[in-house]
Order: structure tokens, then C-alpha cells, then sequence
């Protein structure tokens, strides 16, 4: 392996590690978003937003 190959698998694993990185981030907002609705995609009647219950008055 010379030099120029030893730079390019450099470049390609950091940015393996930063898109690895994105993914763990992304995976985690994921997941917080699931326990805030509940995991039923219904995001109207719970997490404490102006519509707290589903009859509001």
C-alpha cells in the first residue's frame, strides 16, 4: 500500500465513523420520538402540548 492508498482508506474511515456517528443520532432521535408519541404515531393527545386531552374544552 503506498502512501496516496493509505491516505484515501484514512479519508474513507473517518468518514465511515462519521456517518456511523449520524446514524447512532439519528436512531436515538428516532427513538425518543416514539416514547413521546406513545408509539402510536398520535402525537395530538399526550406529551403535554396545548391539546392534553382528547376532549379539550
Amino acid at each position: 500500500m503506498d502512501a496516496s492508498e493509505a491516505k484515501r482508506l484514512k479519508a474513507l474511515e473517518d468518514d465511515n465513523r462519521r456517518v456511523k456517528k449520524l446514524l447512532a443520532d439519528s436512531m436515538l432521535d428516532n427513538a425518543a420520538f416514539k416514547d413521546i408519541l406513545g408509539n402510536n404515531g398520535n402525537a395530538r393527545y399526550g406529551a403535554g402540548g396545548c391539546r392534553s386531552s382528547p376532549n379539550p374544552i
